[in-house]
């Protein structure tokens, strides 16, 4: 091998881990604003939930509000705290080893996710939990930000997985300088 064909190989493995860390971070940032989307929308479900269960049990109107808004506002931050964790150790190792793969789906993500949603589950509820743990209002929507991150994850990422397969699918360009 003539010393040209030795540079050119080496710039072209650094040119394709280049690609790769450029891909992890925008996963990175992607699961990362999912995360911060499913936080909130679980804890405006979980508001509506203890709202509508705070009127129906009656009592102190402001005082069911305020507790409510407090515990759906308190939900978000560790829902988020969570999820940034589950992205840190289970999110961007499993977009690496996919990637590596060349699976650019969603379904692994959701399968994840719910899996973290039901280990966090069992944080909260000291047991394995059960279906009927999650009928309650309070633990309800302890599900729901898994799924829902995995879910806005792979529509964010569509685009970016599509690019990928095209750039992959294209014949290799020759460089004649």
């Amino acid at each position: 091998m003539s010393e040209p064909d030795n540079i050119h190989n080496i710039d072209e493995a650094r040119a394709r881990r280049a690609i790769s860390q450029i891909r992890a971070n925008l996963a990175f940032e992607h699961m990362v604003m999912a995360v911060l989307i499913a936080s909130a929308a679980s804890a405006g479900a979980l508001l509506f939930l203890l709202v509508g269960e705070a009127l129906v049990i009656g009592g102190s109107l402001l005082r069911g509000i305020g507790g409510a808004l407090y515990g759906a506002m308190r939900f978000s931050f560790i829902s988020f705290l969570a999820g940034f964790f589950a992205v840190v150790c289970v999110g961007l190792p499993l977009h690496v080893t996919l990637e590596k793969m060349k699976l650019r789906k969603v379904w692994p993500y959701v399968v994840a996710g719910v899996a973290i949603e039901l280990v966090a589950a069992w944080f909260v509820l000291r047991r394995l939990p059960l279906a009927t743990d999650f009928a309650t209002p309070e633990n309800f929507p302890l599900l729901l930000p898994g799924v829902i991150a995995a879910l806005i994850f792979g529509r964010r990422m569509k685009p970016h997985w599509e690019a990928a397969e095209r750039a992959e699918s294209a014949p290799a360009v020759t460089r004649l300088h």
